[in-house]
């Protein structure tokens, strides 16, 4: 495989795993109303959207504590070995929080889900290093993160 057939291979793996991030952190958006319906007895329409906001911001919540390390994991294992075990991370805990029926857990679930995705981190350090200083192949590769 040529250098040039390697990195836009590396460039398309990047950019389906950063749509997987994006998919990771969105999902929750369109049925969250609903689960803290569901998951809370006394919550009604006019009150589950601030449940709705602790499920979905516990997310964020978990990736804040996790990014720098998973930043120092990247540059000591490499960046690979950090989005194989992001991706399958993000994945068990995804299944797990579909399973779930307690609000408790469900904000755990989605906490344990930011704490395991390291994905997005390392997807800015690898469109900086497949770019080789062409300021135009790092605008590009910043715009597709």
């Amino acid at each position: 495989m040529t250098r040039t057939r390697k990195m836009d291979a590396l460039a398309a793996i990047s950019i389906i795993c950063a749509f997987t991030h994006a998919y990771l952190l969105i999902s929750v958006f369109p049925y969250s109303g609903f689960m803290a319906m569901d998951l809370v007895s006394d919550v009604d329409t006019d009150s589950a959207g601030s449940i709705a906001g602790l499920i979905s911001s516990s997310f964020m919540f978990g990736r804040a504590f996790s990014s720098y390390h998973w930043g120092v994991a990247a540059d000591l294992y490499g960046r690979r070995a950090v989005l194989r075990l992001s991706l399958a991370m993000s994945g068990l805990a995804t299944v797990w929080f579909g399973m779930l029926r307690t609000l408790p857990c469900a904000l755990t679930a989605r906490f344990v889900l930011g704490l395991s995705n390291g994905m997005h981190g390392t997807f800015k350090t690898l469109a900086f290093e497949l770019a080789r200083g062409d300021a135009e192949l790092e605008t590009r590769g910043m715009g597709a993160v």
